[in-house]
């Protein structure tokens, strides 16, 4: 068993902006992760409202930027999956997959989010041609690609698709609810977008998915994006929501899933536990 004052579970944004604080305020703490730094920022098309970077930075130069950073801290960093978390003895315990396991007087639950699961059935046939993420492996730039939702991550989405994809349209269940940025780029880089069509079935035929929308119509495409929503990835940790001494930040916490708000969050939780330490609480 290995103990820190503070865990960080999750390396994207929120995460490692905890792990820079603690950095700053010489706690000692270890970052798990399950896969790779930077989480979802990865996706980003381009970021245009942090004042202290370059205008329209992607998502890809950003997780290049925080990889940089963090080079020098990787003794810090565990590579593995979180399978379970108890809170007992004023400790967290959290257990790995490899067997591992680290307790520590403060938990930074900083696991992002989790795609929203469609309403509709979708049939095994059609499963690996469906992703909840851009990060399709596509040999022909002109295969079809469909993006379902109508937010701002569904927007983002298709952009990020269109660097590399020539032929993506994006089919919303009620009316357009990204920002106006978003939509007057999309129209400029000629995807189309369709309002009020909602989702009914799936069927695969001759390599390609087969959708049928509630208003009549239907359409084949190679690929199938699903967008229209996440949500907290809080799982593991709903049985002890009100710990104070836990602290959920950035995408497992937060609506407004911004760049700046993910990095606040981390520093703000350390600042925190700096204060209960120093005044001995």
């Amino acid at each position: 068993m290995i103990k820190k004052t503070v865990s960080i579970i999750g390396g994207g944004v929120s995460g490692i902006s905890a792990a820079l604080q603690c950095e700053i305020e010489h706690i000692d703490y270890t970052l798990i992760e399950k896969l790779h730094l930077g989480g979802m920022i990865k996706y980003a098309n381009s970021i245009n409202n942090v004042p202290f970077i370059d205008k329209g930075i992607n998502g890809n130069d950003i997780t290049t930027l925080l990889k940089k950073r963090m080079k020098d801290l990787e003794k810090n960093i565990v590579y593995n999956k979180v399978i379970d978390v108890k809170f007992k003895e004023n400790s967290f315990y959290i257990s790995l997959l490899s067997g591992e396991i680290f307790i520590s007087k403060y938990l930074i639950w900083a696991t992002g989010s989790i795609p929203v699961n469609p309403d509709f059935f979708i049939p095994k046939e059609c499963e690996n041609k469906i992703f909840y993420y851009p990060d399709l492996d596509v040999d022909n730039i002109d295969n079809k690609v469909i993006v379902y939702g109508g937010g701002d991550i569904a927007f983002d989405y298709a952009l990020t698709l269109r660097k590399t994809i020539n032929n993506i349209s994006i089919y919303c269940r009620n009316k357009i609810k990204a920002n106006r940025s978003l939509i007057n780029e999309v129209v400029e880089k000629d995807i189309k977008y369709n309002e009020l069509s909602e989702i009914s079935k799936l069927s695969f035929k001759k390599e390609m998915i087969d959708i049928s929308f509630k208003n009549g119509i239907s359409i084949k495409t190679n690929y199938l994006v699903i967008a229209i929503g996440r949500k907290p990835n809080n799982e593991l940790i709903n049985s002890m929501i009100d710990n104070r001494k836990l602290f959920r930040i950035g995408d497992a916490n937060n609506d407004f899933r911004q760049l700046v708000c993910a990095s606040s969050d981390g520093i703000k939780a350390i600042m925190e536990i700096s204060q209960r330490e120093n005044n001995g609480c």
